[in-house]
């Protein structure tokens, strides 16, 4: 204890100086000899930081600058730390003589740093837009060289195709006229010079930026700046060197990992690292070094994501600009100059492994400081000039670098061989296992390149082909009517009411029959306009419309890196699910297959993106498919490498097939291609093509293989299915379309084996008709056309897209009705999901009619308001409403014990916050209304724990959270309001959505509460009950709103309040588990009125108290801490206190919160209370927590 008071320390403060008072005070303290040593430095040590006044310069560094900030304003520095800005700068590698382009959101922190880091000598560009902070520039101690180093653009500027014409680069002479220097006064004139030297600079920072790529790229940016961020990345991007570093700084993980995602995807840069730092200060003193208690929460703040750029300086990259060469002594030729071609790599497994490799070589020369040019010929060629003083040693580690390269490759690739030419060539092989069954697939992707459809346009044919009728003549045209059979891709055998019909057609064909112009009949097809039924329009509708949402990507996987990197980059489906259910079906079965991709559009690099990324196990939909098997790349022992690695092209002419492999071409490329020959008109009576010759004569020449002839099409079918391969071939489609798309000219399929062989194909496609193969060309082994009748069903198999869609087992039911034939000819899904429809449309009308209901709601509750200010009595004085109450009560007893005065209910009914009514027996009742709500938080409720008024009594609670509604509110959503502001104090209305609207409950039990029991007179309340929801979705961007209420985790926390008599009252929240609440309330319901049966106050404090000398004492103050309780006397703290366990009784008999109650003297317990609680501010998901403030109480 100290015994000086106030008063008197603050006189001494006057008369000497800081040290000396803290002198006095340790000589006036009674406790300060009887402390240790290490309490005593402790003392002394506070006092002084209280009474010493101490001025300290230090020097501005950017340490210094950069915790001075994060003190004052995180958010300016969009809460980038020392440790993460020395990170930054590392990953960025910061160096003299570089060039870097930055966005520094962080008031200039960044920019100062990197200045510093720089020393006078390199080049930073500082976009920006809107304001440029310069306030860390400004303050840090820099030289003027430094200082230079600097150079700010507008981003606007950069984006801008004339940026000339921007305000910003104008020449402020510019459309002005010329005035003689004699007639402007030497003010302005100067302020002209100024300012035109002002342009001139900006425009030689915007020249510098633009002569030569940046090293480095640093993105800074904070939550308020994402377009910013963005838009200043992708264009630091364009501007960043090979082998520059990129780096930028997020203070939220979600967009950060997504970037990395992306960036992991594209290919286009390696070493990504995303990471996040810990830093935590420590008290480092002998005997007593520990962390900080008191540090800061977020001790992990932010992440930094970092990566080096690569380009593909591949043949089919653009061009590139030649650097400029500089100046400088060269050697001689044998030693100056060293040429390396490698060729290129397609059709191979190694094919990803090889590009990689090539670019890290590529970064390993430019990191060399050697000048490559780059040809777009079909090697790239790499020519190595000396650009420094290089001298023979140098020369001779580069030639070793050169050779390690080889030695790399040959040790990946056992077939890798070097030419002794001067270029250098890489060969691959194929390898392969024999397999046993083989599907062509012709409609995986919804989709047409060919014929430019749409998947709409798609869907809408596929929905034309599953309504079958009939067509009978209407005057003098054809009519088409609907059997009202279920929708089906196979033709029905009868319909509902077996009645005969006639010949079956589906709308589809029906259009072909009737629509002579190729246009309109499209026309038709897309509109069913030739329907003349109303109903069956609708009915076509309804399935086209459940199609389009079948053909939706989940939201979680839309426009997300996984999806985009399988060729996902829509809203839609690319591949049909039913395709990977039926690779995922034949793998279970330890079947042998190989699948042939076929089409005659550009399909081919969607399809090999997407099927590769499922063989990989990186599709986002269906690769937890094969999640127990394995990737089917080879890896997984036993199962061949099913990714395509090579895609052909199948010419067809009137001498034969040739199928043109690992080669996709559209024919010669100074003439028009072979599809457009086939669209133009007139028709061409002779095939002009001359493809065949373009493929002798070009494309042999560069070494690509040929199959040509229906034989050796046949083997290299056969060998692809020995080797349980996946391949894809572009067919001839103007080679079909010449030939009026007649079946022997479409896609050709070449039977293997035949007779009792146990080789299957199948070819699936949508433009197979029911009795004609159409768009498939079916040979047998001696090449003669099959049979109509002998393919469909067996070798050949229509699919019908939206069946496709909404079945995921559609193929493989195929698959058993064409080769095991133990499947119903009809059977399709299209009704079961028509039903799911019905249902989704019954779902949406159920939600309109809680709509129409909840306004009713809204009526009934202002007519309810309407009816209150009827029955009420009109009270409009004191002295009127003393005269009302002394008829009806003792006006004595207002104003004794906890009740209130008079003037206090006058001034709640002036308010609006209650009302008087008299009831049936004609007495006056004190009426007002409640809202209790229910809160929840994912699966948690809250709920309030208890209240402690300000004599230090607690009374439990234990129901959910309620507001009082006055009159003068007009709605319930007012009430809520006053309940976030008086109640919670915290505002979370924009993060509730409400899940039920308030409802009158008139058998709802009344809660407890300081409200209803503060005037003697009986009350009513009317309480509403409403259910609310707190979004998890929005909980990131209200963090630090969301965690004064004890969210994300679930902890209790405490409001306090002004009571009603002035004092204040503290209410305890709780998050309790939703199924443990509910159970509670119901065995409290069952349990209701017998709760505090067979508890005896005086028998539980004879047990817990005895014979102890404080028992008086102790006994009152658990007496004015507890209504209603059962104790248990657990074991005694070290002090000597008295330790109870109090399980609180509510009035209506439910249990209330337990709790701990400890008992010692007054200034014990001060000490307790304070040492709790600054454990539980340092250790809150650990400590115990205090349940308001301690209660005290005088012996005799």
């Amino acid at each position: 204890a100290q015994k000086m008071t106030p008063e008197e320390v603050k006189a001494l403060k006057g008369k000497l100086g800081g040290q000396e008072v803290v002198d006095a005070l340790a000589s006036s303290s009674t406790t300060f000899a009887s402390k240790t040593k290490f309490a005593q430095e402790k003392y002394l040590k506070k006092k002084a930081q209280k009474h010493v006044q101490q001025v300290v310069l230090l020097r501005p560094t950017v340490m210094e600058l950069c915790e001075t900030y994060m003190k004052q304003s995180r958010n300016k520095v969009c809460g980038l730390r020392f440790d993460y800005l020395s990170s930054l700068l590392c990953h960025a590698d910061v160096r003299s003589g570089a060039r870097y382009f930055l966005l520094d959101c962080a008031a200039g922190l960044v920019t100062g740093a990197m200045a510093q880091q720089l020393a006078g000598c390199g080049e930073i560009f500082r976009v920006f837009r809107g304001g440029c902070p310069e306030k860390a520039l400004a303050e840090l101690d820099m030289v003027e060289a430094d200082r230079k180093t600097v150079r700010q653009l507008p981003l606007e500027v950069l984006l801008s195709a004339d940026p000339l014409s921007l305000e910003w680069l104008k020449d402020p002479f510019e459309g002005q006229p010329a005035v003689p220097d004699a007639e402007i006064e030497a003010q302005m004139a100067l302020r002209y010079e100024a300012r035109l030297n002002r342009t001139k600079q900006r425009r030689a920072d915007l020249e510098a930026l633009k002569a030569r790529p940046v090293d480095g790229l640093i993105i800074v940016a904070g939550d308020e700046d994402p377009d910013l961020a963005s838009e200043a990345l992708q264009t630091g991007l364009a501007m960043l060197i090979p082998g520059g570093r990129v780096v930028v700084y997020g203070q939220h993980l979600q967009p950060v990992a997504a970037l990395q995602g992306s960036w992991r995807a594209s290919g286009q840069f390696v070493d990504v690292r995303l990471e996040q730092l810990f830093t935590r200060e420590y008290q480092v003193l002998p005997q007593r070094t520990h962390p900080h208690m008191a540090a800061e929460s977020q001790l992990c703040e932010g992440y930094i994501l970092s990566a080096s750029k690569v380009v593909d300086y591949s043949s089919d990259a653009p061009d590139r600009a030649e650097p400029v060469e500089q100046a400088g002594p060269r050697l001689g030729e044998e030693e100056a100059a060293v040429a390396l071609e490698v060729a290129h790599v397609m059709g191979s497994q190694h094919d990803r492994f090889f590009k990689v490799l090539l670019q890290n070589f590529k970064v390993l020369l430019l990191n060399f400081k050697v000048q490559l040019r780059w040809s777009s010929s079909p090697f790239d060629k790499v020519q190595l000039r000396s650009s420094a003083p290089f001298d023979k040693v140098l020369l001779q580690n580069f030639k070793v670098l050169l050779q390690n390269f080889k030695v790399q490759l040959r040790s990946f690739c056992p077939g890798l061989r070097w030419s002794s030419s001067p270029f250098d060539k890489v060969l691959f092989g194929i390898l392969g296992v024999m397999g046993g069954g083989k599907e062509n697939m012709g409609t995986v992707i919804q989709s047409d390149s060919i014929q430019m459809k749409s998947i709409e346009e798609g869907i809408r044919e596929g929905v034309s082909e599953l309504f079958w009728g009939t067509v009978r003549q209407d005057g003098d045209k054809l009519v088409w009517e609907w059997s009202k059979t279920p929708p089906s891709c196979s033709p029905p055998g009868h319909n509902s009411s077996n009645e005969p019909m006639g010949k079956l057609v589906t709308y589809a064909n029906f259009c072909r029959q009737v629509v002579e112009d190729k246009e309109e009949r499209k026309q038709a097809l897309k509109s069913f306009k030739l329907v003349m039924d109303e109903e069956v329009q609708g009915e076509m509708e309804k399935v086209l419309s459940l199609a389009m949402k079948k053909m939706r990507l989940p939201e979680k996987v839309r426009y997300s890196p996984q999806a985009e990197a399988a060729g996902l980059k829509g809203s839609t489906i690319m591949m049909f699910p039913a395709v990977f259910h039926l690779v995922e079906a034949l793998v279970r079965s330890k079947r042998k297959f190989a699948i042939l991709f076929r089409s005659f559009g550009a399909d081919h690099d969607n399809i090999k993106t997407e099927w590769n990324a499922f063989c990989e196990m990186k599709h986002p939909l269906y690769s937890s498919l094969i999640k127990d098997i394995g990737p089917l790349d080879g890896t997984v022992p036993g199962e061949p490498d099913r990714r395509i690695h090579s895609m052909h092209t199948l010419y067809r002419d009137h001498q034969g097939p040739m199928l043109v492999l690992d080669c996709v071409t559209e024919g010669p490329d100074n003439g028009p291609n072979w599809d457009a020959w086939a669209k133009m008109k007139p028709r061409s009576k002779v095939d002009s093509r001359n493809g065949r010759d373009f493929i002798n004569t070009v494309l042999k020449e560069k070494g690509i293989e040929v199959a040509e002839g229906l034989p050796k099409v046949q083997k290299w079918m056969k060998n692809h299915l020995a080797a349980q391969a996946s391949s894809a071939i572009k067919d001839d489609w103007a080679w079909w379309t010449w030939n009026g798309e007649k079946a022997f000219a479409g896609k050709l399929l070449t039977v293997i084996g035949g007779g009792k062989s146990e080789i299957r194909q199948l070819f699936f496609d949508d433009n197979v008709d029911h009795e004609d193969p159409r768009i498939v060309d079916c040979r047998d082994i001696s090449g003669s056309p099959m049979p109509a009748e002998a393919v469909i069903n067996k070798v050949c198999c229509k699919v019908n897209p939206v069946e496709a869609v909404m079945d995921e087992q559609y193929f493989l039911r195929k698959l058993q009705l064409c080769h095991g034939g133990n499947l119903e000819f009809g059977t399709s899904l299209i009704g079961f999901q028509a039903k799911l429809t019905e249902v989704e449309e019954q779902k949406v009308n159920l939600v309109r009619e809680v709509q129409v209901l909840t306004q009713q709601l809204l009526n009934l509750t202002e007519e309810n308001r309407r009816m209150k200010l009827l029955h009420r009595i009109n009270v409009e004085s004191l002295a009127q409403l003393r005269d009302i109450l002394s008829q009806h009560c003792e006006l004595d007893d207002f104003g004794k014990g906890n009740f209130r005065t008079v003037s206090d209910l006058f001034e709640e009914l002036e308010q609006g916050k209650c009302w008087l009514e008299m009831d049936e027996d004609g007495k006056i009742v004190r009426i007002f209304e409640t809202l209790q709500m229910r809160m929840q938080y994912k699966d948690l409720v809250l709920i309030k724990s208890a209240e402690q008024y300000a004599d230090g009594r607690i009374v439990s609670r234990n129901h959910l959270p309620g507001v009082r509604k006055g009159l003068r509110e007009t709605s319930f959503q007012e009430a809520l309001l006053t309940f976030f502001q008086s109640g919670l104090q915290v505002n979370v209305e924009s993060c509730i959505v409400q899940d039920a609207p308030p409802a009158f409950n008139p058998e709802a039990p009344v809660q407890p509460s300081l409200a209803a029991e503060t005037f003697p007179i009986p009350f009513k309340v009317q309480q509403f009950e409403a259910s609310y929801r707190i979004n998890p979705k929005i909980t990131a961007s209200n963090k630090d709103l969301l965690g004064k209420i004890g969210l994300p985790n679930g902890k209790n926390f405490t409001t306090e309040q002004q009571e009603l008599t002035g004092g204040t009252l503290t209410h305890f929240w709780r998050w309790d588990k939703v199924a443990t609440w509910e159970a509670a309330a119901t065995n409290s319901q069952m349990s209701k009125g017998a709760g505090n049966a067979g508890v005896n106050i005086a028998e539980i404090c004879e047990k817990i108290f005895g014979g102890h000398p404080n028992r008086e004492v102790y006994e009152n103050l658990l007496l004015q801490m507890f209504d209603k309780f059962d104790a248990k006397k657990l074991c005694g703290g070290f002090s000597g206190s008295l330790v109870i366990r109090v399980q609180p009784i509510e009035a209506d008999g439910r249990p209330g919160e337990p709790c701990i109650v400890k008992m010692d003297r007054a200034q014990a317990i001060r000490d307790e209370y304070m040492n709790s609680v600054q454990v539980f501010q340092a250790l809150p998901d650990r400590a115990a927590r205090i349940i308001g403030d301690a209660a005290y109480a005088k012996n005799k």
